[in-house]
């Protein structure tokens, strides 16, 4: 295994673009003090299959990484329910969470994605609604930019990096995604993330082929997306 540096990194803020599925805060974060919410979460599993599921993806988690208080849920998402295929750094088996130094990014790579299981769902004509989170990350992450990187690109090797990385405590990889819009990391541990606040929402035009323009709520304007 390449031995890569580690760099500190502070973006204040990074960047994530995560589909609209979910309530933007945890019920618990409304109605009871932080400090209650293990307790009303134990109750509300006698009743409630889908919070009991939850609390098991959790174990996917280290005890020492676990988050708790307002904006966490958010935050502790990735790592708790990994993408069953996997993806460049994860094999299915372990969470990830992906965040970018500019929204210019995280907006390239969402699209990309979004595209991607589209595709492969032969999905027809439709509006993706999405949000925009920004997440305070600061840590020490092993950076893979430049030459090395390119020994990396085969997805065997690159989850083979990710699962001996992690085995070993790193808090993850920093890499070139678009270094032309910002560069990508690819986190292990939630640690590295603070202070999670919805910055946005946006809604996607799926044409049947591909995205062909986004709508940003917050401004009122239609962007295109150039082929």
């Amino acid at each position: 295994m390449a031995v890569f540096p580690l760099t500190k990194i502070e973006w204040r803020p990074s960047w994530r673009i995560i589909p609209s599925r979910f309530p933007p805060i945890d019920l618990f974060e409304r109605i009871a003090p932080r400090e209650d919410w293990d307790v009303l979460a134990q109750i509300e599993t006698l009743t409630n299959d889908r919070v009991r599921l939850e609390k098991g993806a959790a174990a996917l988690v280290r005890l020492e990484d676990r988050l708790s208080g307002p904006g966490t849920s958010l935050i502790m998402a990735p790592f708790s329910h990994p993408r069953p295929d996997g993806d460049r750094f994860s094999d299915g088996t372990f969470g990830i969470a992906y965040a970018f130094q500019t929204f210019e990014a995280a907006l390239a790579r969402s699209i990309r994605s979004r595209e991607e299981f589209l595709r492969r769902t032969n999905e027809g004509p439709a509006a993706l609604q999405v949000r925009v989170l920004n997440i305070d990350l600061c840590g020490m992450l092993h950076d893979m930019r430049g030459q090395a990187a390119n020994d990396y690109v085969d997805l065997s090797r690159s989850r083979e990096l990710s699962r001996e990385l992690r085995a070993e405590g790193s808090y993850g990889l920093l890499f070139e995604e678009m270094p032309s819009v910002g560069f990508a990391a690819a986190t292990f541990r939630p640690t590295v993330f603070s202070n999670c606040r919805q910055e946005r929402h946006l809604a996607y035009k799926w044409d049947g082929v591909r995205i062909v323009e986004y709508f940003d709520y917050q401004t009122g304007i239609r962007h295109p997306i150039g082929t």
